[in-house]
């Protein structure tokens, strides 16, 4: 006991004011038995006194799991002569109460004996908190390991730019396919194409101004996929150093939603604007959209022109229509909606009838306003077609009414052509049987001349009656349909010229010069040589009819085009210009004023073009006023097939054609 108390001296005197002043809690021990403990100690271990442990076994205070773990360093630190490593050990207070400390063991060599010092800090606060610190970093790595973004930290570098990677979350492991491992050894050049070393520099520029930047961006992977991500980067500054924390988030499914809502909206945009109806939006009384047919119904070329303006400034109601489009304002107010109605309007641009046909609907609100969709249809040409329709329908009524006057008109002239021919063959007949008998009268004496001309005049025109007779029932049967062709393989020459030739004495009576010429001597086609005949005498007779004495006719044919062309031209007065469109219609007559020298009914050329067209031919006229006149027929040349061999032998005696050419001429007074 005297020697510790004599130790105990020593040491205060040389070490007391150091080991009162020291933050630690300090304890001296022999053997382990406590010699010293200054005022730190005392209050760790909540003592009044040190005496209440001085000359107590030090390792009662120690926790049973550290009291060998202690001897043992004790004996290492003997050996080693020295400091051991820090030990994190457990103590126990006097009142039962264990706390946490650090023990850092030495020993001194006084006068030949050991004393082991330890210095204690207390750690239990600071073991607390780094509990709840090392549950706080737990909580937060593990959320930030699981967010669905992926996170990457760098520091910036004194040159002003990123290091590579420090410190990266799952998510980016995960996403990239990179290891961490892989990562500190990445800069952000490495995994986002969208960052060159001049756009980072504005980048940083950008954080030290604001603190965070949001940009979008496409990162690369491992295995060369191209991510489109969406980064927050924000600058901390931890402990005087600067660094960027970028939160990267995958927007692909978000990038392709819109390129497929961009598709969608685009779709749509082509439906409304190909649709054939005027689509409109009208916010409040503004028109906020009008779609192309929309715009051509406004007489406008671009939305521009129209887009803003009250519909007032763009449309007005017709008066027909005012009234009722001011109860259907009323009505849509009302209802939220109007279904589909007609409606007229005038256009203020240019104050154009529109007939529309809308459709309306509450479309939702603008900017606080009630707006509504309109779908307008065009339907001018329907009112058109309905009018038309009416037009029409009194046309047809009244074509019925024409109809059934031709009809009429038609059985009239059948039926007076056969009621007049009757008389007329009477009256022929009857002047035949007088003229063969006139000799036999001898009462007559020398007058029996001048009862002659009277007979002949009689017969002419009954000629003439039996033309226009025949001429009209002609008409008629063509008009009705029933007007038909025989044709035969017949030789077009032989006919035309036997017919020219059976004429040619009349003709010469009149002092006309008749010539016939051809270019061909034999040409067979299929035709009806009687109605043949018809068409020559009839061009002939009005040859004559209009050529002075002196004058000539030519009747000549040849071959142009694979057509058999048939002229007969004159040298008579000629047909003025403005004649010569209208010469083949019906009824048409040249001069209305001409001597019944030359008098007609206007039937004959229409009948003439109308045979030659049953031929499948064509008629034509050259004339000029006081030069004379030409018609021109062209015939194709055709045969009847199985009757090649079949042709047709006119015989064309002038006694057997007298009373054909009497009629065809008995417009003529010679």
């Amino acid at each position: 006991m005297g020697n510790l108390i004599k130790g105990e001296k020593r040491i205060e005197e040389r070490y007391r004011i150091l080991f009162e002043n020291s933050m630690d809690s300090i304890i001296i021990h022999e053997d382990f038995k406590s010699i010293y403990l200054n005022n730190n100690t005392i209050n760790m271990f909540g003592i009044k006194k040190s005496d209440n442990i001085v000359g107590r076994n030090i390792l009662s205070f120690i926790h049973p799991y550290y009291r060998e773990i202690l001897k043992e360093k004790i004996k290492e630190s003997h050996e080693e002569e020295g400091e051991v490593e820090i030990l994190k050990e457990q103590l126990m207070k006097p009142n039962g109460e264990i706390i946490d400390v650090e023990i850092k063991m030495t020993y001194m060599n006084l006068e030949g004996q050991k004393y082991d010092i330890w210095f204690i800090k207390d750690i239990t606060k600071s073991k607390s908190i780094d509990k709840k610190l090392k549950k706080s970093e737990d909580y937060f790595r593990k959320l930030f390991n699981n967010v669905n973004d992926a996170i990457y930290l760098n520091k910036i570098e004194v040159d002003g730019l990123p290091s590579k990677y420090i410190e990266v979350n799952d998510v980016a492991c995960k996403r990239s396919g990179y290891k961490r491992d892989e990562f500190y050894n990445l800069t952000v050049y490495d995994t986002n194409l969208s960052l060159n070393q001049e756009k980072v520099k504005k980048l940083i520029k950008m954080l030290n101004e604001r603190n965070n930047v949001i940009y979008e961006s496409i990162e690369k992977t491992k295995n060369g996929k191209f991510i489109d991500v969406e980064i927050n980067s924000m600058l901390l500054i931890l402990e005087e150093e600067k660094y960027i924390l970028a939160i990267s988030r995958d927007i692909s499914e978000r990038k392709a939603n819109e390129v497929l809502a961009k598709k969608r909206e685009d779709s749509y945009k082509l439906l409304i604007e190909t649709l054939p109806y005027g689509v409109y939006i009208w916010s409040g009384a503004r028109l906020t959209f009008a779609n192309k047919v929309g715009l051509d119904y406004l007489g406008a070329k671009d939305l521009l022109e129209v887009k803003d303006k009250g519909y007032r400034h763009i449309v007005e109601p017709h008066e027909d229509f005012a009234e009722e489009h001011y109860k259907d304002i009323k009505f849509v107010e009302k209802n939220g909606y109007m279904p589909l109605k007609e409606g007229k309007f005038i256009r203020r641009k240019d104050n154009k009838v529109l007939d529309l046909e809308t459709i309306v609907t509450k479309y939702g609100y603008e900017e606080g306003e009630k707006t509504y969709l309109i779908v307008a249809r065009d339907i001018s040409d329907r009112k058109k077609a309905e009018s038309l329709e009416r037009d029409m329908g009194e046309k047809i009524r009244m074509l019925k009414e024409i109809s059934e006057y031709e009809k009429m008109r038609t059985e009239f002239f059948a039926n007076i052509s056969h009621e007049l021919r009757t008389p007329v063959n009477v009256i022929f007949s009857a002047l035949q049987l007088i003229n063969s008998n006139i000799e036999t009268f001898d009462d007559l004496g020398e007058n029996i001349e001048k009862y002659k001309r009277h007979i002949n005049t009689m017969k002419q025109n009954c000629f003439r009656l039996v033309r226009l007779i025949n001429n009209l029932i002609d008409v008629t049967k063509i008009d009705s349909g029933y007007f038909s062709i025989n044709l035969v393989n017949a030789d077009i020459v032989s006919v035309v010229e036997n017919i020219t030739q059976s004429v040619a004495e009349y003709i010469s009576n009149k002092g006309i010069d008749l010539i016939f010429d051809t270019e061909i001597e034999e040409m067979v086609i299929a035709c009806d040589p009687d109605k043949i005949e018809r068409i020559i005498l009839n061009l002939i007779s009005n040859a004559v009819k209009f050529t002075k004495s002196g004058g000539s006719l030519f009747v000549t044919m040849s071959i142009r085009n694979g057509n058999v062309l048939i002229s007969v031209k004159d040298t008579g007065i000629g047909i003025p210009k403005e004649k010569q469109a209208v010469i083949f219609e019906r009824f048409v007559q040249l001069d209305k004023s001409l001597t019944r020298r030359n008098e007609g009914s206007g039937i004959g050329l229409s009948l003439v073009k109308s045979l030659v067209e049953m031929h499948n031919g064509k008629v034509s006229i050259k004339s000029e006023e006081n030069k004379g006149s030409e018609f021109i027929i062209e015939l194709p040349i055709v045969r009847l097939e199985n009757r090649e061999n079949d042709i047709f032998q006119a015989d064309y005696r002038i006694q057997d054609n007298v009373e054909k050419i009497n009629i065809e001429f008995s417009d003529i007074y010679f």
